[in-house]
């Protein structure tokens, strides 16, 4: 009986993030990427319309989803302005 309310006590814990997790939507929400990632929390996915957005992003440790449109992906570009690297990984590494 302990395991299995054990066992179900880490099954809602590990739903919970995934139940509370929210869409935010760039530019609608966060007028940037990075915006967005900045006020994401664990779970959370960044949603980002076409457009050509002039910014380099940093995922800053966390594990969010970012989408652009899943139906014609090359609407969304980021472009780095030429000022180093894009898309930035977790602890600064440059996303291959």
């Amino acid at each position: 009986m302990i395991r299995q309310i054990l066992f179900l006590s880490f099954i809602l814990a590990l739903f919970s993030g995934v139940l509370n997790a929210t869409i935010i939507n760039v530019p609608d929400d966060e007028e940037t990427i990075q915006a967005g990632i900045d006020a994401a929390d664990r779970g959370d996915t960044v949603l980002v319309a076409a457009g050509e957005y002039v910014e380099r992003i940093g995922f800053e440790n966390k594990a969010i989803t970012i989408i652009g449109n899943p139906d014609n992906p090359s609407e969304v570009i980021i472009d780095g302005d030429e000022n180093g690297t894009v898309v930035m990984n977790f602890r600064g590494e440059a996303v291959g």
